[in-house]
Formats: structure tokens, sequence, C-alpha cells
């Protein structure tokens, strides 16, 4: 499962991305991290995560690999 939220500049976005992370106590991921670092160690445990910024992974393998993983955690 995932969400992809979408809307213009100052929109809110990033607002609810944060609220949602810290109830879940999801992990923040840094979209350039993507691809440099296996999703194992990008996701440090957790299960849940927050990509802000998806324009910016320049790794799309990398990408497939971290939704993998954590379909995998469940």
């Amino acid at each position: 499962q995932g969400l992809l939220v979408t809307g213009p500049a100052g929109s809110g976005k990033t607002h609810l991305a944060r609220r949602w992370q810290a109830r879940h106590r999801a992990i923040v991921l840094a979209p350039e991290k993507i691809g440099v670092l296996p999703a194992e160690a990008l996701l440090q445990g957790r299960a849940r995560a927050v990509l802000d910024g998806i324009e910016r992974v320049a790794h799309w393998p990398g990408l497939v690999a971290l939704m993998n993983e954590l379909r995998a955690r469940g």
C-alpha cells in the first residue's frame, strides 16, 4: 500500500506527510539517498516511511527496491 500526495507548492503536502510520519513513527527518507544505500539501511528497522520530494529521486531501481522492502515488512 502507498499513497502519493500531489498538489501545488504551499498546499500542505509536507505538513500532512510530517503529521502522518509522527503518528506512525515512520522514517523520513531523503530522495538523494535512494539507490545510494540499500533499502534495509535506509529504513533503519522501520516498516513505514515518508518520501517528500519524489521528483528528486535519481535512482528509480532503488525506489522500486525500497517499495518492495516496505511491502515485505507489511
